[in-house]
């Protein structure tokens, strides 16, 4: 799990990085991201009922990828408020082939 510090936690503030954000999606996941003037990269995941109507499959795909991104953070070049979309196809989808849809949505962003 994501410290606080480290999540966008008010709706102001996620609906600024979707309508000012730079987006990458694909398939499986959508990430848009906007820079901040912050010392560290905040963090909203979205995952939907239409991802799965079961709130354990849910909630997996938000740990799992609280954890990728908590990796990837420290390799940002700037600090970015991002938020990061789960689409229903993600529930298919292993940790590691995840990691790499996250890295390739990253790579697009020109974040890492």
């Amino acid at each position: 799990m994501l410290k606080r510090s480290l999540r966008l936690t008010k709706q102001k503030e996620i609906d600024n990085v979707f309508q000012s954000g730079r987006g990458s999606y694909n398939n499986y996941i959508g990430i848009k991201a906007v820079k901040n003037d912050r010392d560290h990269s905040r963090v909203a995941i979205i995952v939907g009922n239409k991802v799965s109507k079961k709130a354990v499959v849910r909630n997996k795909l938000k740990r799992r990828l609280s954890h990728i991104i908590k990796e990837y953070l420290p390799y940002f070049s700037e600090n970015y408020d991002m938020v990061a979309v789960v689409l229903p196809p993600a529930t298919q989808l292993d940790f590691h082939q995840l990691k790499k849809k996250v890295h390739g949505s990253f790579k697009g962003l020109g974040l890492l």
